[in-house]
């Protein structure tokens, strides 16, 4: 059964639209503030329009109550969200893991849509043995997509699915889009690239979303200028960044603007900026 539609979302200048959130995050721990009150003021404060919430199930198969509980309040606010899975075991030949997935989140909160991050790109057999592994990833999104009954699947990309072809001599990306309603098409840009290098890597995915009027999304990592550093020194630098794809986007009827990797990276942006600006002022 399809989720009730949302009310009309509120209009929002942000050119960042979109974040993951990783379970984890919502997990309580003791004299802890309430995690899934912080992302909703989190999602409110930054005019986030749509969250990809992790929906890794317990040992028992079902949702865990945090993640449930954050899907139904981020609804409330009138936040679209989308079950985020996707798990390397899914690519085994025939395997049912998928399906039994997406019944069990969709049963266990009102998610609006389902988002795959699926990446056997990463595995070391991608180089040299592509094709039971491409073979494998068609046959999960096949999978997800009848299991879901009508409630849209979205799938993550990276930029170069656009260039790079399979056997046949057709983009991969070409093959997600028989399959998937929208894409987030991942960039693995540079600080020193900016917003020319994302937008270089992103524009023939780009081409190809609006030339089979799908929907797309640019995915970028925040990084954390006190771990491990991302495109974005800081959360100006990440909005700026937002705003100039955006412009150059503005003929595109698919660009649904940046999404954010991941929710935990961009509040430490957030909170690395606060102490930097804290410890200039202090010097004074």
């Amino acid at each position: 059964m399809l989720p009730p539609p949302l009310p009309p979302l509120p209009y929002t200048t942000s050119p960042v639209r979109s974040t993951w959130v990783a379970a984890e995050d919502l997990e309580p721990e003791p004299l802890a503030r309430d995690k899934v009150v912080e992302l909703v003021e989190h999602v409110r404060a930054r005019r986030v329009t749509e969250v990809y919430l992790e929906a890794r199930l317990g040992g028992s198969g079902a949702l865990p109550a945090e993640v449930a509980r954050a899907c139904r309040l981020l609804r409330v606010r009138r936040t679209y969200v989308a079950a985020l899975g996707g798990e390397t075991a899914w690519l085994a030949e025939s395997s049912v893991l998928p399906s039994l997935w997406v019944r069990s989140a969709l049963g266990g909160a009102p998610f609006h849509r389902v988002h795959l991050d699926l990446a056997p790109w990463d595995l070391p057999a991608w180089g040299h043995d592509r094709a039971p592994l491409w073979g494998g990833y068609l046959a999960v999104l096949d999978s997800v997509r009848a299991a879901a009954r009508g409630v849209p699947v979205d799938v993550d990309v990276p930029w170069w699915f656009a260039t790079e072809s399979d056997d046949a001599g057709r983009p991969l990306l070409d093959a997600v889009l028989d399959r998937a309603a929208r894409v987030t098409v991942l960039v693995d840009a540079s600080r020193s690239d900016g917003a020319f290098g994302i937008i270089a890597r992103t524009m023939p995915a780009a081409q190809r979303c609006d030339a089979r009027r799908k929907g797309f999304s640019v995915g970028v990592r925040a990084g954390d200028p006190f771990a491990t550093p991302g495109v974005f020194a800081d959360d100006a630098a990440l909005e700026r960044e937002a705003a100039a794809v955006r412009a150059v986007m503005r003929g595109s009827t698919g660009y649904r603007g940046f999404a954010v990797h991941n929710y935990r990276s961009w509040r430490g942006l957030l909170e690395g900026g606060r102490r930097m600006v804290g410890s200039a002022s202090a010097a004074f």
